[in-house]
């Protein structure tokens, strides 16, 4: 089957990204990018009633809307070619190595925080893809949409020299003399922490601000997202959408399967975060909140 209208296909359902690459072991692997809506306000916060915020990429359920695009978009090739779509990968926010799938299909390069940036898309984006085993699905077995670059040439020199995220970042988690072999330190990270049940260190409860759930300190200063093109569609169009930020106080009083039942089918809805985890983040948030 031709790539190329797949391709399309792909990129007239959202997505900014897209790679189709063979490899004997594994299959055809396909990796795309979504990009999500990083657009304000970014706190629905009113007097007496103080939230805690969302980043943008958990502010709906991309992964899943990721994943649901493109099964809709292979479901066609996938029934002509007589291959089962139980025999296919479908994956996103998943323990596959795809930042690392990513660079090898040309979707971007590593930055200074780890995230992969496109020269041309950003890197407000979330990656998803799939594996298809067996022979070539598609042909050429190498093929791709616009904006990818040579996942063998280095990336650009403006990472090295730029240094915004590195200011940027609250807990110090960049450093970018390391860059570009080791210039992030996950365990500094505000992110890390923010599905993890344990006690924090104090640079990091220091750190912590309004958040609920997710940074995105690093990736509003980048230089790269203050050119990239908006996401085609705003959040609330999106599956499991929560909003920008959510009131405390709901999150506090709930019980732990009332938590569960409110977050399923959303980013926060993934069994490793635990309601405990959320209640943390947001009396973290809320006693960082000078009206509390």
């Amino acid at each position: 089957m031709n790539a190329e209208p797949v391709i399309e296909s792909l990129l007239a359902e959202g997505f900014s990204l897209v790679s189709i690459r063979h490899n004997r072991e594994t299959g055809t692997m396909l990796l795309a990018a979504l990009a999500y809506d990083a657009s304000p306000p970014h706190d629905l916060s009113k007097a007496r009633d103080p939230h805690a915020l969302l980043a943008p990429f958990a502010r709906a359920h991309y992964y899943r809307e990721a994943v649901n695009r493109l099964e809709s978009v292979l479901k066609g090739p996938l029934t002509g070619q007589g291959r089962s779509s139980k025999t296919i990968r479908f994956f996103s926010n998943s323990r596959l190595p795809e930042k690392l799938y990513a660079q090898e299909a040309g979707l971007g390069f590593a930055g200074k925080n780890s995230l992969i940036i496109n020269p041309r898309a950003g890197s407000q984006f979330i990656l998803a893809g799939c594996i298809i085993p067996g022979e070539p699905l598609f042909y050429p077995p190498e093929s791709a949409g616009p904006w990818l670059i040579n996942p063998r040439e280095p990336g650009p020199v403006l990472c090295s020299t730029c240094g915004a995220c590195e200011k940027a970042c609250p807990s110090r988690a960049i450093n970018g003399k390391g860059y570009p072999r080791s210039s992030y330190d996950r365990t500094r990270c505000l992110q890390y922490y923010a599905a993890r049940l344990e006690i924090l260190p104090a640079r990091i409860m220091d750190s912590w601000g309004y958040i609920l759930y997710g940074c995105h300190k690093c990736q509003e200063v980048c230089p790269y997202n203050k050119e990239a093109p908006p996401a085609p569609e705003s959040a609330d169009s999106v599956t499991g959408y929560l909003g920008p930020s959510l009131p405390v106080r709901r999150i506090l009083e709930a019980g732990n399967d009332e938590l569960r039942l409110f977050f399923k089918g959303t980013a926060l809805g993934f069994s490793w975060i635990e309601p405990l985890v959320l209640k943390r983040n947001a009396l973290l948030a809320a006693g960082s909140r000078r009206e509390t």
